[in-house]
């Protein structure tokens, strides 16, 4: 199992099993700490449904 303990971690997109709130909930229980943006330290982003068309930079 992966240890999440005291890893930062982010959500994008359209969770489709979860609301933002539940999702951070449970990234709580696993001991890690949710953020509402992506910095440098985010450990980990969580994709969910994106629904617009993404463009090469």
């Amino acid at each position: 199992m992966l240890d999440l303990r005291d890893c930062e971690i982010a959500f994008t997109g359209r969770l489709t099993t979860m609301t933002r709130d539940q999702a951070f909930s449970l990234a709580k229980v696993f001991g890690a700490r949710p953020q509402n943006w992506v910095t440098k330290q985010t450990d980990y982003l969580v994709v969910g449904l994106i629904e617009t068309a993404l463009e090469a930079v």
